[in-house]
């Protein structure tokens, strides 16, 4: 189905369901303590997340942890936290799969990880097995503030990427580390 916010709304509960639909945020804006989704497989447009704080392991991503077919268009993060004690963070997303779209997304965001955290996803494509792995992630900006308790391990777009990922024409600032991606810039 497709979904339009109406108001303003808090979430408290991941979705554990795959969410297959069309949700878009019509304007409106969102307080999250959890994943929004713990697996998307459709849309996510015009999205807020605000003034949140999330504490969690693994794969962890203010919209969703993990990403599958799907697109992330026009969302954004603003003045949030996350903590992971785990790692494969990421603001918009843990990790991505198969053919999946983020683009013209923003994050401003504080992000502490054990590992493998990015300005956008913590993991970008798999090599999984009888599926075609081909992830883009475009035109997005991202002011995060990271740290992380093991070895240089954090990115200003996506940490970890397969070769079937694709990371263009993205702005990052922050205190990130890793320059990964094709047209990828940074102040940082």
């Amino acid at each position: 189905g497709i979904y339009y916010l109406d108001a303003d709304i808090t979430i408290d509960a991941t979705y554990e369901t795959d969410f297959t639909g069309t949700l878009d945020g019509n304007g409106h804006t969102v307080t999250v303590s959890v994943p929004m989704f713990k697996t998307l497989a459709g849309t996510v447009k015009n999205l807020t997340i605000t003034d949140s704080y999330i504490y969690a392991g693994s794969n962890i991503g203010f919209i969703a942890a993990a990403v599958y077919d799907s697109n992330i268009i026009n969302c954004q993060v603003l003045n949030s936290r996350m903590d992971s004690w785990a790692s494969t963070s990421g603001t918009i997303c843990g990790r991505t799969f198969r053919t999946t779209r983020i683009q013209n997304c923003y994050a401003n965001v504080t992000l502490s990880a054990k590992n493998n955290c990015g300005g956008v996803c913590g993991m970008a494509a798999t090599n999984e097995a009888g599926f075609v792995n081909d992830v883009v992630i475009e035109n997005c900006l991202t002011d995060c503030n990271m740290s992380y308790t093991k070895d240089d391990v954090k990115a200003g777009v996506a940490y970890y990427m397969y070769a079937n990922a694709l990371i263009k024409d993205n702005w990052y600032s922050g205190n990130t580390a890793k320059d990964f991606g094709a047209n990828t810039w940074s102040n940082g």
